[in-house]
């Protein structure tokens, strides 16, 4: 339908003149900002009049963050904005039910606001990945207060991140009205000591155990420290919080975008942390990373084997596996990071874990109980971070402790020792955790490791392998030993 067959049949089903549809079009571009075109103006106009447009999808109009303000608390707010800052999400709990809330700070050409999302609503921040400066449709938030502007996510709400290439001219238009944060993006050579504020994009090098501490005012937190690199350099990562547990599920080599980092040097050398102001983002959209490979041997340079020394930093070694040499799960304390017990731990969690629950079927039962009550009630945490939850409340539940400090927080991981030969020579090799498992092809624990090893023997014999890996001197027979800190190719 034509703007002049609307313009007709709005006059017909108001029963008013050319003139007055006209005025009523005037007075619509006044309470939008002047921000409607003629064509918009008429079809809000049209539509109040009951004019049937059955071949239109109807079209969304936005207000300013002005024209919210000027708006009562409990109404609804549809705006067009631009994300000037993310925060870290966070945990709660409340009346028995958990849940994640997250604050998203939001502009656009007339002001400043701030998003809250809730729960599945979080999604669009951890999972969807939206960044700093993205564009942002809000369609039907519930507005909280007004001085200053807060709007909540709702489940009604409509959240549509926006590509500038992707908008309609009139949108353009105000896209272009909105500034963008200049927060500065590094390169991690760029970084220097004590910087308050930057971005920056990086690969996953290596990542070390999520911890939790008490502060001195009592309040529980966590973290974990990683090391990050670009093709400038490396350099170490500390995340805090939420931070450090989305960082501690990623794989070395993932992408990362650092958004609202800091800066700080202490005797270790200069480190970037991520605390509440900022916020890690796993592979994001458009971030411009050579590939891990290229990445680490940028970083690392070539060594044969029989150049390996003790104490000489990090080298990248390309061999073939010669042998399987043996494989065990370690049991490790999360307090204390002590040794709790070496060998097939999980055959021995499994009994202990039948004793506490009952037969399979029983335990079968109560997990998809839970599942569902953990669904109901919190609606985002993933399997995978479930059963993690389930397995460390398991090994409480049953009594294994730590022989150094009685905690029952405590940790398995693989380690495979395989035997790497190149032209030049051979050498024992460590791998650990991710890469073990990697190595061998597991997905989980719940398996007889040493069975693994026979089978796999035949399967690995001869396969290429590059890895980074440190040299160091076996405890009991004093040769070289190689640990795997990075498996880069398998295969």
């Amino acid at each position: 339908m034509d703007f002049d067959e609307l313009l007709k049949k709005t006059c017909e089903a108001r029963g008013f003149s050319e003139g007055q549809v006209r005025g009523l079009m005037e007075a619509k571009k006044k309470d939008f900002g002047g921000l409607l075109t003629d064509e918009a103006a008429l079809r809000i106009v049209a539509r109040e009049a009951g004019v049937e447009m059955p071949d239109e999808e109807p079209a969304v109009f936005f207000s300013t963050v002005k024209q919210a303000q000027e708006l009562a608390a409990g109404a609804q707010a549809t705006l067009f904005v631009r994300v000037w800052n993310v925060f870290s999400a966070k945990k709660f709990e409340k009346e028995g039910r958990r849940g994640k809330v997250c604050n998203v700070a939001i502009r656009d050409a007339t002001g400043e606001a701030t998003l809250v999302l809730w729960n599945r609503d979080v999604d669009l921040v951890e999972k969807d990945g939206l960044e700093r400066n993205d564009l942002l449709e809000i369609a039907d938030a519930r507005i909280k207060t007004t001085e200053p502007l807060e709007v909540h996510a709702h489940l009604l709400t409509r959240l549509v991140p926006r590509k500038e290439e992707e908008l309609a001219e009139e949108l353009l238009g105000r896209a272009a009205a909105i500034p963008k944060n200049p927060v500065s993006l590094k390169k991690i050579s760029q970084i220097s000591e004590a910087e308050q504020e930057f971005d920056f994009y990086c690969r996953l090098l290596r990542t070390g155990e999520l911890k939790e501490f008490v502060s001195k005012t009592g309040k529980r937190g966590k973290v974990m420290r990683g090391l990050a690199g670009d093709e400038t350099g490396q350099i170490t990562l500390v995340l805090w919080d939420r931070n450090a547990e989305l960082a501690s599920r990623a794989f070395v080599g993932d992408a990362l975008k650092i958004e609202s980092a800091y800066s700080k040097k202490d005797e270790k050398g200069l480190e970037v942390h991520v605390g509440w102001k900022g916020r890690a983002i796993v592979n994001p959209h458009d971030h411009g990373l050579p590939d891990k490979e290229i990445v680490w041997k940028n970083l690392f340079a070539p060594r044969k084997i029989a150049e390996l020394g003790t104490g000489e930093g990090e080298f990248i070694i390309a061999g073939t596996v010669a042998d399987l040499l043996g494989a065990q799960i370690v049991r490790k304390c999360r307090d204390c990071n002590a040794t709790v017990s070496t060998g097939f731990v999980s055959q021995e969690f499994e009994q202990l874990r039948k004793r506490a629950f009952g037969s399979e079927e029983e335990e079968r039962a109560r997990l998809l109980a839970e599942e569902k009550e953990n669904k109901k009630e919190n609606g985002t945490e993933d399997a995978a971070a479930a059963n993690l939850r389930r397995r460390g409340e398991g090994a409480e539940r049953v009594g294994i402790k730590c022989p150094q400090c009685s905690s029952t927080r405590t940790r398995e991981f693989l380690v495979v020792n395989a035997e790497l030969k190149d032209d030049s020579g051979k050498v024992r090799a460590a791998f650990f955790g991710r890469d073990a498992m990697e190595l061998l092809g597991l997905k989980s624990l719940s398996v007889d490791v040493s069975a693994v090893v026979e089978l796999k023997r035949e399967y690995l014999q001869g396969k290429r392998v590059e890895a980074v890996v440190a040299a160091r001197k076996s405890s009991f027979s004093r040769e070289l030993e190689a640990t795997v800190r990075h498996l880069v190719s398998l295969g």
